[in-house]
Protein backbone atom coordinates (compact mmCIF):
# COMPACT_ATOMS: atom_id res chain seq x y z
CA UNK A 1 0.00 0.00 0.00
CA UNK A 2 2.80 2.34 -0.89
CA UNK A 3 1.13 4.16 -3.76
CA UNK A 4 -1.35 6.97 -3.30
CA UNK A 5 -4.81 5.44 -2.92
CA UNK A 6 -7.98 7.35 -3.63
CA UNK A 7 -9.96 5.78 -0.78
CA UNK A 8 -7.20 6.64 1.68
CA UNK A 9 -7.11 10.24 0.41
CA UNK A 10 -10.87 10.44 0.93
CA UNK A 11 -10.59 8.96 4.40
CA UNK A 12 -7.84 11.40 5.39
CA UNK A 13 -9.88 14.23 3.92
CA UNK A 14 -12.91 13.27 6.00
CA UNK A 15 -10.76 13.19 9.14
CA UNK A 16 -9.24 16.57 8.34
CA UNK A 17 -12.70 18.02 7.76
CA UNK A 18 -13.99 16.70 11.09
CA UNK A 19 -10.87 17.94 12.90
CA UNK A 20 -11.31 21.43 11.46
CA UNK A 21 -14.99 21.51 12.40
CA UNK A 22 -13.95 20.83 15.98
CA UNK A 23 -12.18 24.22 15.92
CA UNK A 24 -15.30 26.11 14.79
CA UNK A 25 -17.02 26.42 18.18
CA UNK A 26 -19.37 23.42 17.85
CA UNK A 27 -20.62 23.72 21.46
CA UNK A 28 -24.40 23.90 21.51
CA UNK A 29 -24.75 22.86 17.86
CA UNK A 30 -26.35 19.82 16.24
CA UNK A 31 -22.97 18.31 15.26
CA UNK A 32 -21.35 18.28 18.69
CA UNK A 33 -21.91 14.52 19.26
CA UNK A 34 -20.10 13.81 15.99
CA UNK A 35 -17.20 16.12 16.80
CA UNK A 36 -16.72 15.34 20.48
CA UNK A 37 -14.18 12.52 19.86
CA UNK A 38 -11.90 14.83 17.81
CA UNK A 39 -8.64 14.70 19.78
CA UNK A 40 -9.58 11.31 21.27
CA UNK A 41 -10.21 9.53 17.96
CA UNK A 42 -9.81 11.54 14.76
CA UNK A 43 -6.29 12.84 15.48
CA UNK A 44 -4.94 9.37 16.50
CA UNK A 45 -6.50 7.94 13.33
CA UNK A 46 -4.73 10.57 11.25
CA UNK A 47 -1.38 9.58 12.76
CA UNK A 48 -2.25 5.91 12.16
CA UNK A 49 -2.84 6.59 8.44
CA UNK A 50 0.41 8.56 8.26
CA UNK A 51 2.28 5.49 9.52
CA UNK A 52 0.33 3.30 7.13
CA UNK A 53 1.72 5.15 4.11
CA UNK A 54 5.39 5.40 5.12
CA UNK A 55 7.52 2.95 3.17
CA UNK A 56 10.98 2.46 4.74
CA UNK A 57 12.26 0.76 1.57
CA UNK A 58 11.51 3.75 -0.65
CA UNK A 59 13.96 6.23 0.91
CA UNK A 60 17.25 6.31 2.72
CA UNK A 61 17.18 7.96 6.15
CA UNK A 62 18.87 11.05 4.71
CA UNK A 63 16.42 11.35 1.82
CA UNK A 64 13.43 10.89 4.09
CA UNK A 65 14.57 13.58 6.52
CA UNK A 66 15.18 15.92 3.59
CA UNK A 67 11.68 15.22 2.28
CA UNK A 68 10.10 15.88 5.66
CA UNK A 69 12.04 19.12 6.03
CA UNK A 70 10.66 20.27 2.67
CA UNK A 71 7.07 19.12 3.20
CA UNK A 72 6.57 19.71 6.95
CA UNK A 73 9.30 21.79 8.62
CA UNK A 74 9.49 24.50 5.95
CA UNK A 75 5.67 24.84 5.75
CA UNK A 76 5.56 25.10 9.54
CA UNK A 77 8.11 27.94 9.55
CA UNK A 78 6.39 29.61 6.59
CA UNK A 79 2.98 29.64 8.27
CA UNK A 80 4.36 30.88 11.60
CA UNK A 81 5.85 33.89 9.79
CA UNK A 82 2.80 34.39 7.58
CA UNK A 83 0.22 34.36 10.38
CA UNK A 84 2.47 36.49 12.57
CA UNK A 85 2.43 39.14 9.85
CA UNK A 86 -1.31 38.69 9.26
CA UNK A 87 -2.14 38.92 12.97
CA UNK A 88 -3.93 42.27 13.37
CA UNK A 89 -2.52 42.56 16.91
CA UNK A 90 0.88 43.19 15.36
CA UNK A 91 -0.25 46.78 14.74
CA UNK A 92 -0.55 47.48 18.48
CA UNK A 93 2.18 45.27 19.98
CA UNK A 94 4.60 44.34 17.19
CA UNK A 95 7.69 43.65 19.31
CA UNK A 96 5.86 41.55 21.92
CA UNK A 97 3.93 39.55 19.31
CA UNK A 98 6.92 38.85 17.08
CA UNK A 99 9.22 37.87 19.96
CA UNK A 100 6.54 35.62 21.46
CA UNK A 101 5.86 33.87 18.14
CA UNK A 102 9.56 33.45 17.36
CA UNK A 103 10.03 31.78 20.75
CA UNK A 104 7.16 29.42 19.95
CA UNK A 105 8.72 28.74 16.55
CA UNK A 106 12.00 27.75 18.20
CA UNK A 107 10.12 25.41 20.54
CA UNK A 108 8.01 23.91 17.75
CA UNK A 109 4.80 25.07 19.38
CA UNK A 110 1.74 26.81 18.00
CA UNK A 111 0.81 30.48 17.66
CA UNK A 112 -2.47 32.17 18.53
CA UNK A 113 -3.92 32.78 15.06
CA UNK A 114 -2.93 29.34 13.77
CA UNK A 115 -3.31 27.00 16.73
CA UNK A 116 -3.55 23.75 14.67
CA UNK A 117 0.05 24.32 13.54
CA UNK A 118 1.05 22.13 16.50
CA UNK A 119 0.03 19.15 14.40
CA UNK A 120 2.46 20.05 11.58
CA UNK A 121 5.48 20.48 13.87
CA UNK A 122 4.52 17.37 15.83
CA UNK A 123 4.11 15.27 12.67
CA UNK A 124 7.54 16.44 11.47
CA UNK A 125 9.28 15.01 14.54
CA UNK A 126 7.09 11.92 14.83
CA UNK A 127 7.46 10.89 11.18
CA UNK A 128 11.27 11.05 11.31
CA UNK A 129 11.49 8.99 14.51
CA UNK A 130 8.88 6.57 13.16
CA UNK A 131 10.84 6.12 9.93
CA UNK A 132 14.07 5.45 11.84
CA UNK A 133 12.31 2.82 13.98
CA UNK A 134 10.59 0.89 11.17
CA UNK A 135 13.68 1.05 8.98
CA UNK A 136 15.99 -0.40 11.60
CA UNK A 137 13.71 -2.79 13.50
CA UNK A 138 13.13 -5.54 10.98
CA UNK A 139 11.05 -8.05 12.93
CA UNK A 140 7.33 -7.32 13.18
CA UNK A 141 7.22 -8.97 16.62
CA UNK A 142 9.78 -6.49 17.92
CA UNK A 143 7.79 -3.58 16.49
CA UNK A 144 4.71 -4.85 18.32
CA UNK A 145 6.68 -5.06 21.57
CA UNK A 146 7.93 -1.51 20.97
CA UNK A 147 4.30 -0.36 20.66
CA UNK A 148 3.57 -1.89 24.07
CA UNK A 149 6.69 -0.25 25.52
CA UNK A 150 5.83 3.16 24.06
CA UNK A 151 2.27 2.93 25.38
CA UNK A 152 3.65 2.30 28.89
CA UNK A 153 6.23 5.08 28.54
CA UNK A 154 3.46 7.49 27.53
CA UNK A 155 1.66 7.00 30.85
CA UNK A 156 4.07 8.88 33.20
CA UNK A 157 4.50 11.63 30.60
CA UNK A 158 0.73 12.03 30.55
CA UNK A 159 0.12 11.74 34.30
CA UNK A 160 2.77 14.32 35.13
CA UNK A 161 1.67 16.64 32.29
CA UNK A 162 5.24 17.08 31.11
CA UNK A 163 5.70 19.64 28.33
CA UNK A 164 8.77 19.42 26.07
CA UNK A 165 9.95 21.29 22.95
CA UNK A 166 8.58 20.06 19.64
CA UNK A 167 5.88 18.03 21.43
CA UNK A 168 8.37 15.34 22.42
CA UNK A 169 6.19 14.47 25.41
CA UNK A 170 3.63 13.11 22.92
CA UNK A 171 6.19 11.15 20.91
CA UNK A 172 5.82 7.71 22.63
CA UNK A 173 2.02 8.01 22.53
CA UNK A 174 1.87 8.88 18.84
CA UNK A 175 4.46 6.28 17.83
CA UNK A 176 2.03 3.61 19.05
CA UNK A 177 -0.44 4.80 16.39
CA UNK A 178 2.05 5.30 13.55
CA UNK A 179 3.81 1.96 14.09
CA UNK A 180 0.41 0.25 14.33
CA UNK A 181 -0.42 1.75 10.94
CA UNK A 182 2.84 0.43 9.49
CA UNK A 183 2.22 -3.05 10.93
CA UNK A 184 -1.30 -3.05 9.49
CA UNK A 185 0.12 -2.34 6.05
CA UNK A 186 2.56 -5.23 6.41
CA UNK A 187 -0.17 -7.64 7.52
CA UNK A 188 -2.86 -6.91 4.92
CA UNK A 189 -0.78 -6.79 1.73
CA UNK A 190 -1.88 -9.64 -0.49
CA UNK A 191 -4.07 -11.33 2.11
CA UNK A 192 -7.78 -12.03 2.20
CA UNK A 193 -9.69 -10.52 5.08
CA UNK A 194 -12.31 -12.14 7.30
CA UNK A 195 -15.24 -9.71 7.31
CA UNK A 196 -16.47 -10.99 10.68
CA UNK A 197 -13.12 -9.91 12.14
CA UNK A 198 -13.55 -6.48 10.52
CA UNK A 199 -17.00 -6.08 12.10
CA UNK A 200 -15.57 -6.91 15.54
CA UNK A 201 -12.79 -4.33 15.12
CA UNK A 202 -15.21 -1.63 14.01
CA UNK A 203 -17.55 -2.48 16.89
CA UNK A 204 -14.70 -2.10 19.41
CA UNK A 205 -13.78 1.23 17.85
CA UNK A 206 -17.34 2.57 17.87
CA UNK A 207 -17.77 1.55 21.52
CA UNK A 208 -14.58 3.46 22.30
CA UNK A 209 -16.08 6.65 20.87
CA UNK A 210 -18.65 6.55 23.66
CA UNK A 211 -15.99 6.51 26.39
CA UNK A 212 -13.86 9.33 27.71
CA UNK A 213 -10.52 7.81 26.74
CA UNK A 214 -8.50 11.00 26.99
CA UNK A 215 -7.12 13.65 24.66
CA UNK A 216 -4.07 13.22 22.43
CA UNK A 217 -3.61 16.96 21.92
CA UNK A 218 -3.42 17.57 25.67
CA UNK A 219 -1.30 14.45 26.28
CA UNK A 220 -4.08 13.11 28.48
CA UNK A 221 -4.44 9.32 28.73
CA UNK A 222 -7.43 8.38 30.90
CA UNK A 223 -8.12 4.73 30.10
CA UNK A 224 -5.06 2.65 29.31
CA UNK A 225 -4.95 0.47 27.18
CA UNK A 226 -8.34 1.42 25.67
CA UNK A 227 -6.89 4.83 24.75
CA UNK A 228 -4.77 2.98 22.18
CA UNK A 229 -6.83 -0.13 21.52
CA UNK A 230 -10.13 1.48 20.48
CA UNK A 231 -8.85 3.99 17.87
CA UNK A 232 -6.40 1.41 16.47
CA UNK A 233 -9.14 -1.24 16.23
CA UNK A 234 -11.39 1.20 14.37
CA UNK A 235 -8.57 2.28 12.03
CA UNK A 236 -7.52 -1.31 11.27
CA UNK A 237 -11.15 -2.26 10.63
CA UNK A 238 -11.59 0.64 8.19
CA UNK A 239 -8.37 -0.18 6.35
CA UNK A 240 -9.20 -3.87 6.08
CA UNK A 241 -12.69 -3.08 4.84
CA UNK A 242 -11.78 -0.40 2.31
CA UNK A 243 -8.69 -2.19 1.00
CA UNK A 244 -10.80 -5.26 0.18
CA UNK A 245 -14.12 -3.72 -0.89
CA UNK A 246 -14.56 -0.98 -3.47
CA UNK A 247 -16.91 1.08 -1.30
CA UNK A 248 -15.62 4.59 -2.03
CA UNK A 249 -16.38 5.60 -5.61
CA UNK A 250 -14.97 8.55 -7.52
CA UNK A 251 -17.64 11.23 -7.65
CA UNK A 252 -17.97 14.94 -6.95
CA UNK A 253 -18.51 14.34 -3.24
CA UNK A 254 -15.56 12.05 -2.60
CA UNK A 255 -13.36 14.32 -4.72
CA UNK A 256 -14.06 17.16 -2.27
CA UNK A 257 -12.48 15.17 0.54
CA UNK A 258 -9.61 14.01 -1.68
CA UNK A 259 -8.97 17.70 -2.43
CA UNK A 260 -8.89 18.51 1.29
CA UNK A 261 -6.45 15.65 1.86
CA UNK A 262 -4.09 16.72 -0.92
CA UNK A 263 -4.01 20.22 0.55
CA UNK A 264 -4.02 19.03 4.15
CA UNK A 265 -1.13 21.19 5.41
CA UNK A 266 -2.70 24.37 4.07
CA UNK A 267 -6.13 23.44 5.45
CA UNK A 268 -4.74 22.54 8.87
CA UNK A 269 -2.56 25.62 9.18
CA UNK A 270 -5.01 28.25 7.96
CA UNK A 271 -8.60 27.26 8.77
CA UNK A 272 -8.51 28.70 12.31
CA UNK A 273 -7.24 32.05 11.03
CA UNK A 274 -10.11 32.39 8.57
CA UNK A 275 -12.47 31.32 11.34
CA UNK A 276 -11.17 34.23 13.44
CA UNK A 277 -11.70 36.56 10.48
CA UNK A 278 -15.30 35.38 10.07
CA UNK A 279 -16.08 35.91 13.77
CA UNK A 280 -14.65 39.44 13.72
CA UNK A 281 -16.46 40.38 10.52
CA UNK A 282 -19.77 39.12 11.85
CA UNK A 283 -19.43 40.49 15.37
CA UNK A 284 -17.49 43.73 15.15
CA UNK A 285 -18.04 44.91 11.61
CA UNK A 286 -21.50 43.66 10.67
CA UNK A 287 -22.80 43.59 14.28
CA UNK A 288 -24.71 40.39 13.47
CA UNK A 289 -25.58 37.91 16.19
CA UNK A 290 -26.55 34.46 14.89
CA UNK A 291 -28.06 31.42 16.56
CA UNK A 292 -25.36 28.80 17.38
CA UNK A 293 -26.26 26.34 14.60
CA UNK A 294 -26.56 29.09 11.98
CA UNK A 295 -23.27 30.68 13.07
CA UNK A 296 -21.51 27.30 12.96
CA UNK A 297 -22.73 26.45 9.45
CA UNK A 298 -22.03 29.97 8.18
CA UNK A 299 -18.46 29.77 9.50
CA UNK A 300 -17.89 26.42 7.76
CA UNK A 301 -19.18 27.79 4.47
CA UNK A 302 -17.13 30.99 4.76
CA UNK A 303 -13.85 29.26 5.70
CA UNK A 304 -14.01 26.55 3.05
CA UNK A 305 -15.10 29.01 0.35
CA UNK A 306 -12.08 31.18 1.19
CA UNK A 307 -9.80 28.14 1.17
CA UNK A 308 -11.15 26.76 -2.10
CA UNK A 309 -11.63 29.99 -4.03
CA UNK A 310 -8.57 31.91 -2.86
CA UNK A 311 -6.13 30.63 -0.26
CA UNK A 312 -5.31 27.11 -1.51
CA UNK A 313 -4.91 28.26 -5.15
CA UNK A 314 -2.68 31.12 -3.92
CA UNK A 315 -0.47 28.72 -1.98
CA UNK A 316 -0.26 26.18 -4.81
CA UNK A 317 0.43 28.69 -7.57
CA UNK A 318 2.70 31.18 -5.76
CA UNK A 319 4.20 29.66 -2.60
CA UNK A 320 4.36 26.03 -3.78
CA UNK A 321 8.11 25.82 -3.12
CA UNK A 322 7.42 26.37 0.57
CA UNK A 323 5.55 23.05 0.59
CA UNK A 324 7.96 21.01 -1.49
CA UNK A 325 5.35 20.78 -4.25
CA UNK A 326 5.20 21.46 -7.95
CA UNK A 327 3.43 24.57 -9.19
CA UNK A 328 -0.28 24.20 -9.83
CA UNK A 329 -1.90 26.80 -12.06
CA UNK A 330 -4.61 28.78 -10.32
CA UNK A 331 -7.35 27.40 -12.58
CA UNK A 332 -6.08 23.81 -12.24
CA UNK A 333 -6.92 23.87 -8.53
CA UNK A 334 -10.58 23.61 -9.51
CA UNK A 335 -10.18 20.73 -11.96
CA UNK A 336 -11.44 17.21 -11.28
CA UNK A 337 -8.06 15.78 -12.26
CA UNK A 338 -6.32 17.73 -9.48
CA UNK A 339 -8.66 16.29 -6.85
CA UNK A 340 -7.85 12.81 -8.12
Amino acid sequence: MTNRLFWLDVLRGVLLFLITLGHFEPEGTFVLPLLSPTAMFYVPLFFFFSGLMINPLKYSMKDFVYKRVRTLFVPYVFFVFLFTLLDWNILSTPIDLISQNMMKLALGHTILKATPLWFVSCLFVVSIVHFAVVKNVKKKKNLFLLCVFFSLLAMPLSQNQIVLPWHLEKLPMILVFTISGFLTNCVIEGRKVNMAFVVVLLFIGICGMMLDLGDLHRNDIKLWPLFFLCPISFAVGLVLLLSQRDLIKRNKYTQIFAYISRNGIVVLASHSYWGFVFAIVMGKICHISLEANVFFVAKIVFVYCVLYAFFIPLMNSTFYKCFGKKKVKWSDNYSIEYAE
